[in-house]
């Protein structure tokens, strides 16, 4: 399943209104009921408030869920593209 910063946010920053959706989403991730993946971009997008205000340890938290759960895959955005493209091949054929 292939997200963006948001759900990470959500879980990471534990965002009262959606953590447990975010919750049931990664929990997913962490159980092998899903493979989830997103592009570097998005490690690039949601280290920048945590930086830019000292806090190592939030971005500390982001790069460990996207760099080391088993079930989340951190791609570059050509070869994320691409997997998204191929995906969407097969759902609308249209693409192809």
């Amino acid at each position: 399943m292939a997200f963006d910063t948001g759900p990470l946010i959500y879980y990471i920053e534990e965002h009262p209104d959606h953590l447990s959706t975010a919750d049931e989403l990664f929990g997913a991730f962490d159980t092998g009921a899903a493979r989830g993946m997103t592009s570097v971009l998005t490690l690039q997008e949601v280290l920048v408030k945590p930086l830019r205000e000292g806090r190592e340890d939030i971005a500390r938290k982001y790069r460990q869920v996207l760099s080391y759960s088993a079930n989340v895959r951190l791609y570059d955005r050509s070869t994320f593209l691409l997997l998204l493209l191929e995906t969407g091949k097969g759902l609308y054929p249209f693409l192809s």
